[in-house]
This record gives structure tokens, C-alpha cells and sequence, in this order.
């Protein structure tokens, strides 16, 4: 069963998504959060996922690793992590 997060609650509260995703039965929440990447990629309207999501290329050490383990969880490489987060990140920002 996937289940549901607050997207727009956790773009505000990074720490609390961090910590969610540490608490919950962690494979749903991916399963969830790589579903609904994926609908992004093919929406004009995409969610606030990809902004909420760490980035790999962070100065912090914490969220660099945080963020290899969601790209490892997602299944993807360094790069289509990275190219996918910033394309998503661009619809997002050229939708004002």
C-alpha cells in the first residue's frame, strides 16, 4: 500500500521530511514518492517533489548522503537523479 505525504507541508519543513522518511515503512514512502516523480516528468503541473527532494550536489554532507540514498532507492544513476531534479525543478520555477 502506497502511502500519502503532505508535499506542500514537507517544502517547507525539509528536516520533518528527513525524519519521516526515517520513522515510516520506508519502502512504501519511496515506492510513493518514485510514482509521482514519474507522473511529474510527464506533467505541466508538477508537484513540489523534486524541489523538496535533496540534492546531491549540497554542500552538507548529511543531505549529500540523504540524497544517495534516494537516488539508490529510485533506482537511478547520479545523473538521471540530478538531470531529472533539475528538470522538474525548471517546470516548477517557469510555472511562476
Amino acid at each position: 500500500m502506497v502511502q500519502t505525504i503532505d508535499l506542500p507541508y514537507f517544502s517547507k519543513n525539509r528536516d520533518d521530511f528527513y525524519l519521516f522518511l526515517l520513522c515510516c515503512d520506508i519502502e512504501s514512502i519511496f515506492e510513493g514518492m518514485k510514482k509521482q516523480l514519474d507522473l511529474d516528468l510527464i506533467s505541466d503541473t508538477p508537484s513540489c517533489l523534486a524541489e523538496i527532494l535533496p540534492s546531491e550536489n549540497s554542500s552538507s554532507r548529511r543531505t549529500r548522503m540523504i540524497a544517495n540514498i534516494v537516488r539508490e532507492k529510485f533506482n537511478m544513476t547520479h545523473r538521471e537523479y540530478r538531470k531529472t531534479l533539475s528538470e522538474l525543478r525548471a517546470k516548477r520555477k517557469d510555472r511562476g
